[in-house]
């Protein structure tokens, strides 16, 4: 997000699938987007709930299992609506209730399975597809799983035994079974699914590697043109390139030598510009996702905040406008994009990874009213807990120095 909720220099850059240039498109796409819709950065792997559910449940199967599959699935939209309320934050004890919950429905799944194998109806073409959906809707309520048991055990009292698993490993088998069998190798879908469970397995370099198969597989899929995971993998490619270089810029700050890795933090960055920005603007069709939670035009005011995020960054770490006016951003489109965020006031950002990443930008561009404006309502939104969205320990602290630097900065002033 600085973060992918978030941002950082800064700032913040900001599912069961069907799968089988840049300055002017940034500048052009400006126009393609509503300047009332809400921002933010996410993290991709936050908001890939389920996609295409009907896919699943419409599967020919016997009119048991198939109305099983029709409840389960009803069931996992409930628990993706709870995570999505931006008005609510549940707390510890509930996300561990969800966690619980997306267990139980990944059980019911499996059942489905079993009996459709054992009714030989996994055989052939066809089987192949039932497997598929059926497996990757059980693989992602798993990682769910493991990904909202995380929470601060001083709230709740211990974890339940039904969570004492390693969900995030089960997950990730699954994904990679599917790989391995079937014609699903180069499946864009999967291959971003493994990437995040390996993200949240800590494996890094390598869930990097498959966000970046992932991106290159949509090239010769079976997606429609118009398919919203065609813009949402290439974004959240970006963003395990930006958190990549954050990740140095920390562990050179805990070195006490912030200038070290530089150079590699200054390549990640314009890297994360380059795929980015080919998916400004680009056209979906709405409701794509089942729990959506932006219209298309706020996705891809989404995609511009992390390009502004993105380019911060770079020029944090020592890089220049004139370096990045070769990858597509110019001071006069970047101009127009931080207006873009802040058009519809900051008092309507629900996110202080969207506030840090207005911020930083008024603060680059000398806009210092912005800037104390959008560095107390970070201050404001600090508190806000973000179901399902992490960030490093690093971000926030930084979040919270920078907002204060700046008001600190401002009281200095001397009035006129």
């Amino acid at each position: 997000d600085r973060d992918v909720t978030g941002v950082q220099t800064c700032a913040l850059p900001i599912s069961l699938d069907n799968c089988s240039d840049q300055a002017d498109s940034i500048a052009q796409s400006i126009n393609l987007i509503f300047s009332g819709v809400p921002f933010g950065v996410f993290r991709e792997s936050a908001s890939s709930g389920s996609i295409d559910t009907h896919k699943l449940v419409e599967l020919k199967l016997p009119t048991e299992l198939k109305n099983e599959v029709a409840k389960t699935v009803k069931n996992i939209r409930g628990l993706f609506a709870l995570l999505h309320q931006p008005s609510r934050s549940p707390t510890s004890a509930k996300l561990i209730e969800i966690a619980s919950a997306f267990v139980d429905s990944a059980a019911e799944l499996k059942g489905v399975y079993d009996s459709a194998s054992a009714a030989h109806q996994l055989r052939g073409k066809q089987g192949e597809i039932k497997r598929y959906y059926l497996e990757m809707e059980r693989a992602l309520c798993l990682y769910w799983a493991e990904r909202l048991k995380d929470v601060d055990l001083a709230e709740v009292e211990g974890l339940p035994s039904e969570l004492n698993a390693d969900f995030s490993k089960q997950a990730l088998d699954i994904y990679l079974g599917l790989q391995r069998k079937g014609n699903f190798a180069h499946d864009p879908i999967l291959a971003f699914r493994i990437g995040n469970a390996l993200a949240l397995k800590g494996a890094a370099d390598d869930a990097l590697d498959s966000y970046k198969e992932a991106t290159q597989f949509l090239k010769n899929c079976d997606l429609p043109d118009n398919h919203n995971m065609r813009m949402k993998i290439p974004r959240f490619y970006g963003i395990a390139l930006w958190d990549q270089a954050e990740q140095l810029k920390y562990k050179a700050n805990r070195l006490g030598a912030p200038r070290d890795f530089s150079e590699e933090r200054r390549k990640l960055y314009l890297e994360a510009i380059d795929v980015t920005s080919p998916v400004i603007g680009k056209a979906t069709r709405s409701g794509e996702s089942d729990f959506a939670i932006t219209t298309v035009d706020a996705d891809n005011a989404l995609t511009v905040n992390n390009i502004v995020d993105y380019s911060m960054s770079f020029l944090s770490a020592g890089g220049s406008w004139r370096e990045l006016t070769h990858h597509g951003v110019t001071k006069p489109n970047f101009s127009r994009h931080l207006a873009m965020l802040s058009a519809s006031g900051i008092t309507t950002i629900d996110r202080p990874t969207v506030a840090d990443t207005v911020r930083a930008g008024a603060e680059l561009l000398g806009d210092r009213s912005l800037e104390r404006t959008a560095a107390r309502r970070v201050l404001r939104l600090m508190q806000k807990r973000d179901s399902g969205y992490s960030l490093p320990s690093e971000a926030y602290e930084e979040m919270r120095r920078d907002a204060l630097r700046s008001l600190r900065r401002s009281a200095q002033r001397p009035k006129r």
